[in-house]
């Protein structure tokens, strides 16, 4: 897996609603914040360039700050610049000195993808894509703005619009030339670089997602959708992003070579990522969580489950390849979650693939609950239903609070417990409640967690700074660059200590954990060939036991 979308027609039907825009010359003023009487807006120009975009401000007086929204400061530091004699840019304001009204401020690619930080500024073959919202001032501050765009010849901008056909800034916006945007009821706009076969499974990927969806959900999207596609075959990272930002606008960026070739592991890859990023149209688009920064495995997890079942949406309870995904899942939530936090504590799920994993789990306990509650005539998108319905009814926000109260309590029990009881008895009344609904669970050994556990133990005696590694179907890539001593390189391989890591995790593991006591060498290999070796003097400790499902649910 590629780790946490030529002659295709474009026009996504199933997600047909009002366009958004694609203008070839934007209005003076296409976006802006009303000011009070009496408040002059400030006034920021978007001029792309070769290199990547500049940004002229125009402000209603002489000042000595300018403050900008505070979850770019990284980006900033790292990409951004002005040319403006007498301002310098900090990390979330520009300061201008004795004082200047006018000033300018240079944007380039970022140089790294940050994690749950949407990208300032990405290339779209010779178009860029840019998240709006970096550029304003913080929300909090009232002051009023205006955005215009300086295009060249040709060029077009594409981004969602408010109910009186104005330009929003909460997300993402497309400035390119004309012929990269394939225009219908949906507007996709597509880099280059993309291959013919992953083109063609983006959209039929995001096609029979949305189907699904808008069929469960009953509720159809309140704007039509944009798609921009990005493929960077000179990375060397072999991963994927995506991301959705309000009024129905996605990016799928592709890192890469290895995204050029078409396989069955890549298809499934992007059709997962797709529906993912298609249900966040409902949960975070239609309607939005409100526990986003204390709880993002709400809405996180809530799409990783949906994709699951659009992926299996006639699975058994015990298909083969649910109950897989289910347990990778498992796994991993048991390892970050621990004895002593409760998911409505736990430090841990904030960040990385933890609240992935630990949503998806939550929502499989109360799936499981709704179908052996309904005898089969619910399941957790009929909670999402529910909830997002709700929503539209108040604020159009929803919450954990909602999810709870709308969630019958008999077909609640496991999800409470994930939610609110810690200790060592925990997972044992959550594998408990789950029997009740009708699953299946053994406990042992997980693969899957014995290969991290003993990779990251060898990783974190070398390295300096961030470690880690990408799983592929043939071969594990590890993320060392410079920072890890003798397994610095990004080393690929197949085999530790002369196991698979595929087929002999478990054994590995235990083999490792030999080494390691005698204060041995462990080595990576990679068709027979040894391409790194690593001391490990720190014991590697017993192998922790999991959960397994072999039944998902009654059915």
């Amino acid at each position: 897996m590629r780790m946490f979308v030529a002659g295709v027609g474009a026009c996504l039907g199933l997600l047909a609603s009002a366009c958004a825009v694609v203008q070839q010359k934007p209005p003076a003023d296409p976006a802006a914040v009303a000011a009070p009487a009496g408040v002059q807006p400030v006034q920021i120009n978007i001029v792309p360039a070769a290199g990547g975009v500049r940004a002229r401000y125009a402000l209603p007086g002489v000042a000595k700050i300018f403050a900008l929204r505070d979850n770019a400061s990284d980006i900033r530091t790292d990409t951004w610049s002005t040319p403006t004699p007498g301002a310098h840019l900090e990390r979330n304001h520009v300061a201008l000195g004795d004082g200047l009204r006018v000033f300018e401020i240079d944007l380039k690619p970022d140089t790294q993808q940050r994690d749950r930080i949407y990208p300032a500024l990405s290339a779209i073959g010779d178009g860029w894509l840019i998240y709006a919202p970096q550029l304003l001032p913080p929300e909090t501050s009232g002051q009023p703005y205006e955005v215009s765009y300086n295009l060249p010849d040709g060029w077009v901008l594409l981004g969602p619009t408010d109910k009186d056909d104005k330009l929003t800034l909460d997300g993402w916006i497309f400035v390119g030339p004309s012929r990269l945007v394939e225009s219908g009821a949906t507007n996709v706009a597509v880099a280059p670089s993309t291959p013919a076969w992953l083109h063609k499974e983006i959209l039929s990927a995001a096609n029979t997602a949305a189907a699904f969806f808008e069929k469960r959900l009953d509720v159809k999207l309140d704007s039509a959708p944009a798609i921009i596609i990005s493929v960077y075959p000179d990375d060397t990272s072999n991963s994927v992003r995506g991301d959705v930002t309000p009024g129905s606008m996605m990016s799928v960026r592709f890192y890469g070579n290895a995204w050029l070739k078409e396989d069955p592991a890549s298809a499934n890859q992007v059709r997962e990522l797709l529906a993912h990023e298609i249900f966040h149209f409902w949960n975070g688009g239609i309607a939005d969580s409100a526990d986003d920064a204390r709880f993002p495995w709400l809405h996180e997890g809530g799409a990783s489950y949906a994709a699951m079942l659009v992926l299996n949406s006639s699975a058994k309870p015990e298909d083969p390849s649910f109950v897989a995904k289910l347990n990778q899942n498992l796994g991993e939530c048991q390892s970050a979650l621990g004895e002593s936090e409760t998911l409505k504590t736990a430090s841990k799920l904030q960040f990385g693939t933890a609240p992935y994993a630990c949503g998806v789990v939550l929502q499989w306990a109360w799936d499981a609950g709704l179908r052996s509650y309904s005898t089969g005539g619910r399941d957790v998108l009929w909670q999402w239903k529910a909830m997002i319905a709700d929503a539209r009814g108040k604020n159009g926000k929803y919450s954990l609070d909602d999810a709870v109260r709308l969630t019958p309590s008999a077909a609640a029990g496991a999800a409470n417990i994930l939610l609110n009881q810690s200790g060592p008895d925990r997972w044992a009344a959550f594998a408990n409640a789950m029997r009740g609904y009708g699953a299946q669970m053994t406990e042992g050994r997980n693969p899957d967690e014995d290969r991290a556990a003993a990779l990251m133990h060898v990783l974190g005696q070398h390295c300096k700074g961030q470690r880690g590694f990408t799983t592929f179907e043939t071969h594990i890539t590890l993320d060392t660059g410079d920072r890890c001593g003798p397994l610095n390189g990004d080393k690929d391989f197949d085999a530790v200590a002369g196991l698979n890591v595929f087929t002999d995790a478990s054994a590995l593991y235990d083999r490792v954990q030999s080494i390691c006591a005698s204060g041995g060498a462990v080595e990576f290999i990679r068709s027979g060939v040894v391409v790194a070796s690593a001391p490990c003097t720190s014991p590697l400790p017993a192998p922790a036991t999991f959960l397994r499902i072999t039944r998902a649910f009654s059915g």
